[in-house]
């Protein structure tokens, strides 16, 4: 490896930190002491955690991609060593897109009376119809559908939210050139 700046973070495709003659540490969120490792505190400070007095921690990009800090186009800022996202996410109704669904009608014969989610009035040869009885009186005025014909469905499950990506080992100099500050 090439000589590194304390506090570099580096990628290898091992999974192991290879020996340099700069020392390398997971970035694993890890606490370290502060004594043993002055100049990388010098740097990062607590921004990663720690009590800042004995123990301080390194970034954890376990399971999570690193992004550049500042503000996005979207004008969010993203603080150094602020995060975010969410590895699963539950939509709530106001984040699906507008639909409508149809209601077919059906004068066949019917196999039940009982309404489900899926069947409005009656089954016939398709489920999406819904069967009107012709030699039944009918009812005057507006008759509401049965709760469980036109409810929400789903179950509020989350679904996963992360985009394709392949693991490796996030590594941070701890030893090295301390970079100057302009």
């Amino acid at each position: 490896m090439s000589d590194a700046f304390i506090g570099e973070i580096r990628t290898f495709a091992g999974n192991y930190i290879p020996e340099d003659q700069f020392a390398w540490l997971r970035c694993n969120g890890q606490s370290i002491a502060v004594v043993q490792y002055q100049q990388l505190y010098a740097l990062i400070g607590t921004t990663y955690g720690g009590d800042g007095v004995h123990t301080f921690a390194l970034p954890n990009l376990n399971g999570t991609v690193p992004i550049g800090q500042g503000t996005s186009t979207e004008n969010v800022a993203y603080p150094i060593g602020s995060g975010g996202g969410s590895e699963t996410v539950t939509l709530v109704q106001a984040q699906c897109p507008a639909h409508t669904h149809t209601l077919n009608a059906s004068s066949s014969l019917a196999s039940t009376n009982t309404p489900t989610p899926q069947v409005s009035f009656a089954a016939v040869a398709s489920t999406d119809l819904l069967y009107v009885d012709t030699a039944k009186p009918i009812q005057p005025g507006p008759v509401p559908f049965s709760a469980q014909s036109v409810s929400l469905v789903g179950n509020g499950a989350s679904h996963a939210n992360i985009m394709p990506s392949t693991a490796i080992t996030y590594m941070i100099a701890t030893q090295g050139y301390f970079p100057d500050f302009q």
